[in-house]
């Protein structure tokens, strides 16, 4: 018996109408047939030998085929006869990966069997699995296919909950004062929930267009718990737009407590170079190496030229904070 995840095979279950789940090797999969029961066969899209399985046993349109292996693809739905290509994308939560690093989980459906396909891992399908075998009533392809779109919703719960805690720790230390550390860690988490929202809003079009679909194999149940899912999703890219706002408001308020510090620094420095331009215009003229420069032989010359220089640095400052430049306002 071959390996089934060596030759691109994760799992294969076949459903019958008790409710019976039986799991089938990767050398059984050829000799599935519709009145058997429902099948779900699961794959690992990295895998050569998933392309070959496809193309040569699978009995698919090639341009399914091409749909399901394709590198980059994005939330769609397209039917064909009475079954359907879906590209759903969930986040991922493989350990040190980033969420807004979504996983396309492609997917033929049709009446009788369902063929899943996603590399890396993700954790949706899993869950969809341990519901399956815990007893869940997931006997059709419609209801798998509904219960994959409400597990990645709930997935992707998770992470807007996380983001919107780190927005809300994010304006909470804006009230606080500018640090460069903040607006540095602003910028990966804004870009999380652009790149989020990129692939939430053309699923949200995919999962109106299954909920209208006329493929009679979805049962009004299955409806309804795309719908869900449709509503979830909706919600997500709402949230997502809210979120986008909030981080360019914060974003703007860091900005504005760095433009007033660099104000204040620049005014700082203007108070200086007014109090001292005088002083250095004085010794600039004292300091000229020619003949004629008074107080060069007398003793008390230098104590006096510091004494001047004294006054007048220190009338300066009396009349800057006299025009409310400095001490006060107004």
């Amino acid at each position: 018996m071959n390996d089934p995840v060596a030759d691109g095979l994760i799992h294969a279950f076949v459903i019958d109408d008790a409710g019976t789940i039986n799991q089938l090797a990767s050398d059984a999969l050829d000799d599935w047939r519709g009145e058997q029961g429902t099948l779900w066969a699961h794959f690992d899209r990295s895998k050569p030998a998933t392309g070959r399985w496809l193309r040569d046993r699978s009995g698919l349109d090639g341009m399914v085929r091409e749909a399901l292996l394709a590198e980059d693809t994005r939330p769609r739905v397209t039917i064909v006869g009475e079954g359907a290509v879906v590209i759903l994308r969930g986040v991922n939560l493989n350990p040190g990966a980033q969420p807004d690093d979504m996983i396309s989980l492609r997917m033929w459906v049709d009446r009788h069997r369902l063929l899943s396909m996603r590399f890396p891992k993700l954790a949706a399908v899993g869950d969809v699995r341990e519901r399956l075998l815990a007893g869940d009533d997931l006997l059709t392809s419609g209801a798998l296919l509904a219960g994959l779109a409400i597990a990645m919703t709930d997935r992707m719960a998770q992470v807007m909950a996380n983001l919107r805690e780190l927005l809300d720790d994010f304006e909470e230390q804006t009230v606080e004062g500018f640090r460069p550390s903040l607006l540095e860690a602003l910028g990966p988490v804004r870009r999380q929930v652009i790149v989020l929202r990129r692939y939430l809003s053309p699923q949200r079009d995919a999962l109106i267009q299954l909920t209208e679909s006329t493929l009679t194999w979805l049962t009004q149940e299955d409806r309804a718990r795309l719908r869900e899912a449709l509503d979830r999703t909706t919600r997500f890219v709402e949230d997502l737009d809210s979120l986008r706002d909030r981080f360019v408001y914060v974003q703007e308020e860091m900005m504005a407590w760095q433009s007033q510090q660099l104000n204040t620094t620049m005014y700082l420095l203007s108070i200086v170079s007014t109090v001292f331009l005088p002083l250095s215009f004085l010794t600039g003229v004292l300091g000229m190496n020619v003949a004629g420069l008074p107080g060069t032989e007398v003793w008390w010359a230098f104590g006096g030229v510091v004494i001047v220089m004294i006054a007048m640095a220190l009338a300066e400052v009396g009349v800057l904070w006299w025009w409310g430049l400095i001490g006060r306002r107004g």
